[in-house]
């Protein structure tokens, strides 16, 4: 009940006690032989009867907490079950979407990384601000440590050239490469097939270049005989 209603239920209980005792006080109409106890009750009776009937109404309406639908277990657990199901699913895309590199063949002409590492360059911009400075001898020993990471190295250039345009290289890129041999610190050495053109770099300049490893390669040299390279893809 209402605290209007309350209140109009209590006056009209003072005002039947009242008339009770004195009709006049509580009947102020009306021709004042008529003014009778009898009146009061009747009159003031039906006030009380409504109120308290409009007050006992109120108390019986729904509120807006009420009208809510209560949530179920079973509900619940399917909230639950769904949340669940779509981090799994969010999780299992992701994985997908990593890129599975072959640490088994350690041949770069043979394990086929170099494919997945022309695909990871497309996702790169800047490859010097995410690059990792690794030891060349390190990266020679076990460049499969390195897959899927932007690596830096630096040395001197012994052998640079474009790549013509309907040349493997260019095709698997879809636009300009060029190749350069970079001789590093410890008898250590690259061989990077990078995108764009070769500009102004010249033989025995020394250069920092930036690619994903993908693998060993052999290198000829002037000797007749071959060295051991790790072959990087990059920009």
């Amino acid at each position: 009940m209402t605290a209007i209603c309350v209140i109009l239920v209590a006056l009209s209980l003072i005002a039947i006690v009242l008339g009770l005792i004195k009709p006049s006080l509580v009947i102020r109409w009306g021709d004042p032989d008529k003014r009778t106890r009898g009146k009061v009750l009747k009159t003031y009776l039906i006030a009380f009867v409504v109120f308290f009937g409009l007050g006992m109404a109120v108390d019986r309406m729904p509120s807006s907490d009420d009208e809510k639908p209560a949530t179920t277990s079973s509900q619940q657990a399917s909230s639950s079950s769904s949340s669940s199901s779509s981090v799994s699913s969010g999780a299992a895309t992701k994985k997908e979407s990593e890129p599975k590199w072959n640490k088994s063949e350690p041949e770069a002409e043979k394990n086929g990384n170099a494919n997945i590492a022309i695909k990871e360059l497309k996702k790169v911009g800047d490859m010097k601000p995410v690059a990792e400075q690794v030891d060349p001898a390190e990266l020679m020993k076990r460049p499969w440590d390195y897959y899927g990471k932007v690596v830096s190295y630096s040395g001197r250039i012994s052998d640079i050239g474009d790549n013509p345009p309907g040349s493997p290289e260019s095709k698997a890129f879809g636009g300009d490469t060029y190749t350069v041999v970079v001789m590093g610190d410890g008898d250590s050495s690259v061989q990077a097939i990078m995108s764009g053109k070769s500009g102004s770099l010249q033989k025995d300049q020394q250069v920092t270049i930036y690619g994903f490893p993908v693998g060993t390669m052999k290198l000829q040299n002037r000797m007749g005989g071959q060295n051991n390279a790790v072959l990087l893809i990059g920009k």
